[in-house]
């Protein structure tokens, strides 16, 4: 199979807003701390979907763990043309005297009604200890759809698409990390300066959670849905991070140990998926990218049996949008033919496909051949004279049809036989014309021609 490609321009439009850029056709989103919006060119039906969630914020003590990273999801979608998407891209949590915010996650949803696309998670805010080292780090988010549990906390994290809750063996927690459905956890009320809330529903708005404690040591959650450090004028633990389930909130499990929170869990709907945890460092990101879902002909071919009788019945898939056809027996270029041919003689057919996406035109060659005169290997077929004044004799053994047929495919006469029978064609003009001969095993058909 023979397969030509012919370059379709690559053409598209995408609406501009602050905090994107396009090159080599990407719409690169980063944070902005607002909603940001992508409306479909009007030749595309498929798109690549990368999305980055936000890393959770750091403690900037000596005694202080590292914060949990974000998750990567990617996925293509397909799409129609003038869709508009709304994208949200997290922010990293901020970082305090002692523990870490939650980092939000980035999320890609319809506008129309609000479906959600893919949502990569945001890393857990870090603690810290003046005790044992073994939980003060946050975790990072997960590329499952349930949120991580703050760092050797039993309980806590977001599942199914709902934020943090309340950590049931921590004497001071900090605040949960929003998911798709419901927002975080509050932290622990400790009378200082700023109490530690968790992140917002991501609908209703977002905002990372406010961190608790003083001006020095609160930490609130990045936008995207972080839950804020806790400090209790001092430390309790980090913010856990915002995504489709919200992490759970670090805490304090043991005395004057202060564990690191959760990351976020992610979604992804789309097809030929790569998702990878522990990638994401700084604010999130997303990225758009007009992708093609390639042009295939796939084609089943009748030969020539009779003349003028071949036909190609082609299947098209991929692409998007309605296809149009461009065959070569009637000059090329046009593409107002119809998907397949009839009436064919033998020889080679090219055919273009073009559709409305940025895909490739496709052409495909195809041969159409001829098998008169060439009988199957269990027939024996003998007709003479060849050419005729005006009988002939088909002989074939056993029983057997016959059909005779003029240049145009007309049938002029046909019958039955047994071993043999004589046929006349005197009373037809001059010219060629066709014998099919047919029996239980097969069919064969020979030009005759008549003098």
């Amino acid at each position: 199979m023979k397969q030509n490609y012919f370059l379709k321009k690559l053409a598209f439009s995408a609406l501009m807003l602050f905090g994107a850029s396009t090159v080599w056709g990407q719409d690169v989103y980063d944070y902005t701390g607002d909603l940001q919006f992508y409306t479909v060119p009007a030749d595309v039906y498929y798109i690549e979907l990368e999305t980055t969630g936000a890393e959770g914020g750091n403690g900037m003590s000596a005694n202080s763990g590292i914060a949990g990273k974000g998750a990567r999801m990617t996925g293509s979608f397909a799409v129609n043309p003038g869709d508009n998407l709304v994208i949200l891209v997290g922010e990293q949590g901020e970082s305090a005297q002692y523990v870490g915010g939650g980092g939000g996650g980035s999320f890609v949803w319809t506008e129309a009604d609000a479906e959600l696309l893919i949502a990569a998670g945001g890393g857990g805010g870090s603690g810290a200890t003046d005790g044992g080292d073994l939980y003060k780090d946050g975790t990072d988010a997960s590329i499952t759809e349930n949120g991580v549990n703050g760092n050797g906390i039993p309980d806590g994290a977001g599942t199914a698409g709902e934020g943090g809750t309340t950590p049931t063996t921590c004497t001071y927690w900090a605040g949960g990390g929003a998911g798709w459905i419901s927002g975080g956890n509050i932290g622990t009320d400790h009378g200082c300066t700023y109490e530690c809330t968790g992140g917002q529903l991501i609908l209703d708005g977002a905002a990372g959670g406010s961190g608790g404690g003083s001006d020095a040591s609160s930490a609130d959650g990045g936008y995207g849905g972080g839950g804020g450090g806790n400090a209790r004028c001092g430390a309790v633990g980090g913010g856990g991070g915002g995504g489709y389930s919200g992490g759970g909130a670090g805490g304090e499990v043991v005395l004057g140990e202060f564990n690191g929170g959760g990351g976020a869990g992610s979604f992804n709907a789309g097809y030929n998926q790569d998702n990878s945890a522990g990638v994401g460092t700084g604010n999130g990101q997303v990225i758009i990218t007009p992708i093609c879902d390639p042009i295939v002909i796939s084609y089943s071919v009748s030969p020539e049996t009779l003349p003028g009788n071949g036909s190609i019945d082609i299947t098209v898939t991929g692409g998007g949008g309605a296809y149009t056809y461009d065959w070569d027996n009637d000059g090329t270029g046009d593409f107002d033919d119809s998907e397949d041919l009839i009436g064919l003689t033998a020889g080679t057919y090219t055919i273009v496909v073009q559709d409305e996406s940025i895909c490739e035109n496709v052409a495909e060659v195809i041969e159409v051949e001829s098998v008169i005169g060439i009988a199957e290997a269990s027939l024996q077929v003998s007709i003479y004279p060849n050419p005729t004044n005006g009988q002939i004799r088909i002989e074939q053994n056993g029983t057997f049809t016959y059909q005779v047929f003029g240049i145009d495919g007309t049938i002029l006469l046909n019958g039955n036989g047994i071993d043999g029978i004589t046929v006349d064609l005197s009373s037809y003009a001059k010219g060629m014309y066709y014998v099919s001969v047919k029996n239980a095993s097969g069919n064969a058909v020979y030009p005759v021609a008549k003098k």
